[in-house]
């Protein structure tokens, strides 16, 4: 297979932009504000409560993430590692393109 088909093979395996979300899953368990008489203060804290972790301007930002999302949310974080993978590939195969033009 030709290097210039083969990064149109890449393109066509890239995920839908609309089906993408860059980030990291993080989950919290936590104790609440009633010390002595919960149960999270010996030991079974609240929770999972899982957040989407994203750096924006320089700054963490974290969204909670409702639990019946989650598998879309992972869904969609599998789909940026995907995409940045297969840009990755297809940048390298234009290079190797451009090298051997000049």
């Amino acid at each position: 297979m030709s290097k210039s088909r083969s990064v149109i093979t890449l393109i066509h395996k890239l995920p839908a932009p609309t089906k993408i979300i860059q980030g990291s899953l993080v989950v919290y368990r936590t104790t609440c504000y009633r010390p002595g008489a919960c149960h999270c203060h010996k030991g079974k804290k609240h929770g999972p409560y899982w957040y989407l972790s994203m750096r924006r301007g320089g700054k963490t930002k974290k969204v909670l993430i409702p639990k019946k999302k989650l598998p879309l949310i992972q869904r969609y974080l599998h789909n940026w590692r995907l995409y940045s993978h297969l840009i990755r590939q297809i940048m390298e195969t234009n290079l190797e393109l451009i090298k051997k033009e000049v």
